[in-house]
């Protein structure tokens, strides 16, 4: 189901031609753990807005620039071969 999904977005990625890339980040106070959420937002062919969340995972490490561009990367580079866009 999660292929097939992946599958999906990358077909309609293909025929759009900008997107935007949102983030959230969080820690949980007690355990001092980082969390990162990648969102991906853009306008298909009918006019209509579409989000999609990428990924949410821990954040290793500060809450620096150089460590969310990281986390951001890593999400786009290897979820979905963006590697031209960036």
């Amino acid at each position: 189901m999660k292929a097939k999904k992946k599958d999906e977005l990358i077909q309609k990625l293909q025929k759009i031609l900008s997107f935007g890339v949102t983030l959230d980040l969080c820690t949980h106070e007690l355990m001092q753990i980082h969390y990162i959420n990648v969102m991906l937002h853009f306008i298909d062919k009918d006019w209509m807005l579409n989000s999609r969340i990428l990924a949410t995972r821990e954040m290793e490490g500060k809450k620096t620039g150089n460590n969310i561009q990281q986390e951001v990367d890593g999400v786009l580079l290897a979820g979905f071969c963006l590697c031209n866009e960036l």
